[in-house]
């Protein structure tokens, strides 16, 4: 028995619906020999290496069910090249490429045209039939599928340095011109267990409230070389009150507002737009800036990333649910902050002698400017990009640490063990360092020891450890 032979232009990656296109053109090349020396169908179909049935349907339809009528096309072919484009683009820079960032450039560009008519499901499973090859649709899933990924799989995070070594330090991009930036949350609350800064996709739990809780939403950014831009802080409300706080003596930051307090994908494009170009340097005729994130969906709408394209600005995303490992202000300035800020307010707390103090606006302003003022000088700053491993560039800094999962086998004894998981103390200019003894901080303070009861000597000593948690203290007179 013969041994099959198969085309070689046919290769084991690609796809039923590809193998049929050759085996078709190779039918069509075929017809313009004479009818007694044409290859028969199933021979055609057993060297590209597809069933008979499927060729024949092929060729009585003359062109792919996949590719449709050209004219009744919901997106053009020239159109669908665009999408194509972008989506790799997209994809280069760590954005989980799903479905709806698919949608969302389809309807862009038919819109644009003057056309209403958008595309529909059938649409999005034949456009990745005809492209499987161009993009990694592996990667291409629904949001409620990335939202599970691991964010300390090893894997991922070295893919993602592998990605920021690329299409930064190879490179050469000056530190001054490679940013990071991020949200912080905080809730102006009467119960002290709620003090403290969180971020949206870190290692913290999170700070839960209810219907009437006031949430306050800070976002930040800093450059490489230790520059930190103006903050955008986001009130709780449905217009700015200018009886909130003296406006002229917090001058320096942008003050916007939204119905809960929490950022948007309007509030970030606002961002980007109106604080971030204008500071950075960023623009059409400008040197390229970098901008690393994390993924949050309202980072890669399709109005943020063509802004960002627009202006020179290359965004480039640490991996789902990673932050805690990869994101600079989230290993080093939000830490400090959230200890400062906290510590700025049980101490508050405890000079008033009341159970509960609700953190007005312009005492938050007041308690986070002095925090800010530490945790976002350019010392702290270079300092926090260190610890993510990025500058010095340095990524078994985080990839041989204790909490990334799935690691390689590696001989310990070839692991300079001073480059990574290093955790050591720096000395941050907290306003209570860590270790002082309660009769200390009494002292520090000029408060008389038989002023305070037993439970709020506890809450000194959990002010002391750097406790992010209260649990059961409740101050009393």
């Amino acid at each position: 028995m013969n041994e099959q032979v198969i085309a070689p232009e046919v290769t084991s990656e690609m796809s039923k619906n590809e193998k049929i296109d050759l085996a078709y053109k190779f039918y069509r090349s075929d017809l313009k020999k004479e009818k007694n020396k044409r290859t028969p169908i199933n021979t055609i179909a057993k060297i590209y290496d597809v069933s008979s049935n499927g060729l024949r349907y092929r060729i009585t339809k003359g062109e792919s069910k996949v590719n449709g009528n050209l004219k009744r096309r919901t997106v053009f072919p020239v159109e669908e090249e665009v999408i194509v484009s972008h989506s790799i683009k997209y994809a280069q820079t760590g954005v989980p490429l799903n479905e709806d960032i698919i949608v969302d450039l389809a309807n862009a560009i038919i819109k644009n045209r003057g056309s209403t008519n958008y595309i529909n499901k059938q649409w999005m499973k034949n456009f990745k039939k005809r492209n499987e090859s161009l993009i990694k649709f592996s990667e291409l899933t629904k949001m409620s599928d990335i939202r599970y990924r691991l964010g300390g799989d090893f894997d991922n995070l070295d893919d993602f340095y592998d990605k920021f070594k690329e299409q930064v330090i190879d490179k050469e991009i000056p530190a001054d011109k490679i940013f990071t930036f991020d949200e912080s949350y905080t809730i102006l609350s009467e119960n002290t267990i709620r003090y403290g800064f969180n971020t949206f996709d870190g290692e913290e739990k999170p700070l839960l409230g209810n219907e009437n809780s006031e949430y306050v939403t800070v976002v930040e950014c800093c450059s490489m070389s230790g520059k930190a831009i103006k903050p955008m802080i986001i009130f709780k409300g449905d217009e700015f009150d200018t009886n909130w706080f003296d406006a002229n003596k917090y001058n320096s930051y942008e003050y916007e507002v939204s119905p809960t307090g929490w950022t948007s994908h309007a509030k970030i494009l606002h961002w980007l737009r109106h604080i971030f170009i204008p500071e950075s340097g960023a623009g059409k005729n400008h040197d390229k800036v970098v901008l690393l994130m994390d993924n949050h969906e309202s980072h890669y709408t399709l109005e943020f990333m063509e802004e960002c394209y627009e202006n020179n600005i290359f965004p480039i995303y640490t991996p789902s649910y990673s932050s805690h490992h990869t994101h600079p202000l989230v290993r080093g300035v939000f830490k400090l902050m959230r200890k400062i800020y906290r510590q700025k307010c049980v101490w508050s707390t405890i000079k008033q002698e009341v159970s509960e103090q609700k953190i007005e606006k312009n005492e938050f302003l007041q308690f986070y400017t002095e925090a800010r003022e530490i945790a976002l000088s350019p010392t702290q700053i270079m300092k926090s990009w260190k610890r993510a491993g990025l500058e010095p560039f340095n990524p078994n800094r985080v990839l041989l640490g204790k909490n990334v999962y799935h690691k390689p086998a590696i001989d310990d004894e070839e692991i300079d063990k001073t480059i990574y998981n290093s955790e050591e103390e720096d000395d941050d200019g907290t306003i209570v360092p860590t270790g002082m003894k309660v009769e200390e901080l009494l002292e520090r303070f000029d408060v008389k020891e038989d002023a305070l009861s037993e439970l709020i000597k506890n809450l000194f000593n959990s002010l002391v450890k750097g406790e992010t948690c209260y649990k059961d203290l409740k101050l009393k007179r």
